[in-house]
């Protein structure tokens, strides 16, 4: 007797597969408990009616509260940029403050190398 190994991509259902199958069962099991139950129409209608909307309302929550963690989430990403921006900014005003001071006193130095070499020009 041969036994086959599964091959995991070919043979088994994928997580969201499995949870979107067993969904639809709970789903299906649901209204036909609903419509199988011993009620007039109007009840299994109204019954009907208030799980739909109770499920619409859920959604609706859901919704919003991931549309407001998203918005969080960018918020707090724009802050950290604009916090790295600033600071990339100071540092480049430093080094740049930093470079004009070095300058000046190249420039300075140079100034004074300058006249020493006129002045001993002058004395000999």
């Amino acid at each position: 007797m041969k036994f086959k190994i599964a091959n995991r991509n070919e043979d088994l259902f994928t997580s969201s597969e499995l949870a979107l199958g067993v969904l639809a069962g709970v789903a299906l099991g649901l209204a036909a408990g609903i419509l199988l139950a011993p009620n007039s129409g109007k009840d299994t209608r109204d019954k009907i009616a208030g799980a739909v909307n109770d499920q619409a309302e859920n959604l609706s929550d859901q919704w919003n509260k991931t549309a407001t963690k998203a918005k969080e989430a960018f918020d707090s990403a724009k802050a950290k940029a604009g916090i790295a921006v600033n600071k990339a900014a100071d540092t480049a005003d430093k080094l740049s403050a930093k470079a004009e001071s070095k300058a000046d006193d190249l420039a300075d130095e140079s100034r004074s190398l300058l006249d020493r070499a006129k002045d001993a020009l002058k004395i000999n």
